[in-house]
């Protein structure tokens, strides 16, 4: 079988673990030749092996550059508790040796003093421009980009543009697009490397330069940045402060987590579990108990109220115990009619594919499909009461009972996301667990309108 480049890596990895500990112990600056031919990911897949004294003790022995190169591919959070045991005058040395978006996300995660006696120590170039990225909210476009980009003046030529773009090399900046700008650094268009260099040499920039590029500013949420470098496929995406001027960009690998991150954050809003801050195994026990359990409570408080429902209908309940057996089967086909709506309309919403303005087309759809499937299983539902030698009656109720929840569960599911973000609150809040729970108390409280307007009891 013929080896993959991932298994490939992964044994040179497991190969260099005896050696990386060897030189650590015997002549600890000599680790540093052990990463030259790794990429940085593969070089942390190997220090993650270590005991965080050992990390240390590399890190320390090690070039600035060299754990720069390593903590720019951890999470933030691992890197910040290795870094903030060592020297604030060897940490800065090492953010100054990282791209500026990767330090400004690290150094976010240090306590204000710590971040204070950092700064302090950075060279006054770095520490302006950390500093500045650092004043920009979290999750906003400020906050994730890098100052670190080419432009061209307007009234320049394919020369120029070629003259910048070296430049740029020479400083090893990330560069696919070159930013045509006036004499106020206002962005007027975009032209790409290729186009540079495909031109004739005088040929004018404003003759070969998108006049109208995708954009973003400096305070565009982090989700709208990924949909629109999504919508254009786009490598990287100029920032603009709102005058218009360059502020920054966004590259692709910044956005790659953005994707993830958002993605995840769904994922855990809409499992009822607040989005953890940190990698599974580097949350704590309490902070996870914290985050399950603040969800549950209000899961739990939710779902006393079918009880309370039941009990005012246990005359009802009494009089056709039958009635019983068809409890679970109907909370929870709302429960997940509802769920799957919400599920739906969330990640729509995130996408872009659905707007808050069609919460009337949503709503119709909605509507319409809660119908169809309630008729289906009001059918299976029906049948399986008359098996069960309930009576005609019950298994009526258990039919129009079942088309009623799986069209409320439906419509509810998908207008609650949707009211969500008209308020401006994460639409994932309207959680699969949480739906189904409203579904069940409402789900409830059908079957038993339904039930009385059949049976006529008081």
């Amino acid at each position: 079988m013929t080896e993959t480049n991932g298994e490939s890596r992964l044994a040179t990895v497991q190969l260099l673990l005896p050696d990386l500990r060897e030189a650590l112990a015997a002549d600890p600056a000599s680790a540093a030749g052990l990463f030259e031919e790794l990429h940085p990911a593969d070089g942390v897949d190997l220090i993650s092996a270590l005991e965080d004294e050992e990390i240390l003790t590399l890190f320390a022995n090690i070039p600035p550059a060299d754990t720069a190169m390593l903590t720019a591919f951890m999470e933030a959070s691992t890197a910040y508790e290795l870094l903030r045991q060592l020297p604030s005058e060897l940490v800065a040395d090492i953010l100054e040796q990282m791209d500026p978006d990767d330090g400004a996300e690290l150094l976010a995660e240090f306590e204000d003093e710590e971040q204070a006696q950092v700064l302090s120590q950075m060279e006054q170039e770095d520490r302006e421009e950390a500093a500045a990225l650092l004043a920009h909210e979290e999750e906003t476009a400020g906050r994730l980009m890098t100052p670190q980009f080419v432009t061209v003046p307007i009234e320049g030529t394919a020369a120029t543009a070629i003259e910048r773009a070296r430049a740029g090399a020479r400083e090893e900046w990330s560069m696919h697009s070159l930013y045509v700008v006036d004499e106020n650094q206002i962005l007027r268009g975009r032209i790409t490397l290729m186009e540079a260099l495909a031109a004739e040499p005088n040929e004018k920039i404003v003759d070969l330069m998108d006049t109208d590029p995708p954009k973003v500013y400096v305070d565009t949420d982090q989700e709208e940045v990924a949909r629109v470098v999504s919508k254009y496929d786009l490598i990287a995406v100029p920032v603009l402060e709102h005058s218009g001027a360059m502020a920054g960009i966004i590259t692709v690998d910044d956005m790659v987590d953005i994707l993830i991150e958002e993605g995840t954050e769904d994922a855990h809003r809409l499992g009822a579990v607040e989005p953890l801050d940190n990698p599974y195994f580097a949350t704590g026990f309490w902070e996870m108990a914290w985050k399950r359990g603040m969800w549950l409570c209000l899961l739990f408080f939710v779902t006393m109220f079918t009880g309370t429902v039941l009990q005012h209908s246990s005359d009802m309940l009494t009089h056709t115990l039958n009635l019983i057996l068809f409890v679970p089967l109907v909370i929870a086909s709302g429960g997940n009619s509802g769920a799957q709506s919400a599920t739906l309309v969330t990640r729509a919403l995130a996408t872009g594919e659905v707007k808050v303005r069609d919460a009337v087309r949503v709503a119709g759809r909605e509507i319409g499909m809660g119908l169809s499937l309630g008729f289906v299983l009001a059918t299976l539902g029906f049948a399986r009461a008359i098996l069960w030698d309930t009576g005609h009656l019950v298994a009526w109720i258990v039919a129009i009972t079942l088309i009623c929840v799986c069209t409320w569960g439906a419509l509810l599911g998908s207008m609650l996301p949707l009211l969500l973000k008209k308020l401006g609150i994460d639409p994932a809040i309207a959680s699969s667990p949480f739906v189904a729970s409203m579904v069940d108390v409402s789900g409830i409280l059908l079957y038993m309108a339904v039930a009385h307007a059949i049976l006529h009891v008081p």
